[in-house]
């Protein structure tokens, strides 16, 4: 990439990178940034630290290529009712969901979901106990650990081919249609 690149050195601003095609800023979340020149392309990365405000100000400089801009929000998940939340909820939302190699179904990688025969689905351990028998031995139990199917009880356990089969047949499903059809929000456990 160096070849590419032409840094100005001397210039009195160094955070900028020009390309032949193109040029990019590059910069932290700061409220000087969120002023100046039009921008089409967005990139904003852990926006859930970004003052209230900001991520705004921010999408206000592609204002001018309205219909013709890419705007990149990624994060992890805020508080409820965050700005970041609100803008995750504007358009579609899909969550990444693994199937099951048994029944084909697709659903969320669940923690604890119980059925209504009582049982759990989802992320599933053995409680292994402590010495003391009153705490549980997390590391211990976590070495049990299966993924049960909600809907037909297959369960799939821990090993290379099956996390390769979860991430081969698994897929984006929508699961809010309402809102901006331009806005898609993906969201995914941070465990897969």
């Amino acid at each position: 990439v160096r070849p590419l690149l032409t840094l100005q050195r001397f210039a009195a601003k160094k955070g900028g990178i020009v390309l032949p095609h193109m040029a990019v800023k590059t910069s932290g979340a700061k409220e000087s940034m969120s002023h100046g020149l039009s921008i089409r392309y967005l990139l904003l990365d852990e926006a859930h630290l970004y003052e209230i405000g900001l991520v705004e100000k921010f999408l206000a400089r592609t204002s001018a290529f309205a219909k013709r801009r890419k705007i990149v929000i990624s994060s992890t998940p805020n508080q409820a009712g965050s700005e970041l939340e609100k803008y995750y909820n504007l358009g579609q939302i899909y969550e990444w969901q693994w199937q099951c190699p048994h029944c084909k179904v697709h659903q969320p990688f669940y923690w604890n979901k119980q059925r209504i025969d009582g049982s759990y689905a989802g992320m599933i351990w053995d409680t292994i106990l402590t010495d003391d028998k009153e705490h549980t031995n997390i590391a211990q139990s976590a070495k049990t650990a299966w993924l049960e199917c909600f809907y037909c009880k297959h369960q799939i356990h821990d090993n290379i081919n099956n996390r390769r089969l979860l991430n081969d047949t698994g897929k984006y499903v929508c699961i809010k249609q309402d809102g901006d059809p331009e806005v898609k929000s993906y969201t995914w456990p941070g465990f897969v």
